[in-house]
């Protein structure tokens, strides 16, 4: 039931957070069974997690939290570290260490 077109929607969202009203219009069901399936499905993807206490839902049947978080994939920098770790002693590598998506951003603005 979840298509690409819905997930791609969510992953480009700005935020960390989407409310049940922007998640509504995203999914754009209108039939409440339906939209619920497709939010449990978007869960158990691993696509968003509810935020919230259980108490925080919308009161229908079945119930929905107000509020979801967009979890993202995260990226493997283990290559990037290894080379960072291979550069020259006499450069301060500690920022590209901290931060190694800032270094394959520069290497890739050099080779270009």
């Amino acid at each position: 039931m979840i298509t690409d077109k819905v997930c791609n929607r969510i992953q480009k969202q700005k935020g960390v957070f989407l409310t049940l009203g922007q998640l509504r219009e995203l999914i754009s069901s209108p039939d409440y069974k339906e939209f619920c399936a497709i939010v449990a499905q978007l869960q158990e993807c691993g696509l968003l997690r509810p935020v919230g206490s259980a108490r925080d839902n919308n009161g229908m049947i079945p119930p929905l939290r107000l509020k979801y978080r967009i979890l993202r994939p995260t990226e493997d920098y283990s290559d990037a570290l290894e080379e960072i770790k291979q550069l020259s002693p006499e450069l301060n590598i500690s920022d590209y260490l901290k931060k190694p998506d800032l270094y394959l951003k520069q290497l890739r603005s050099i080779a270009s």
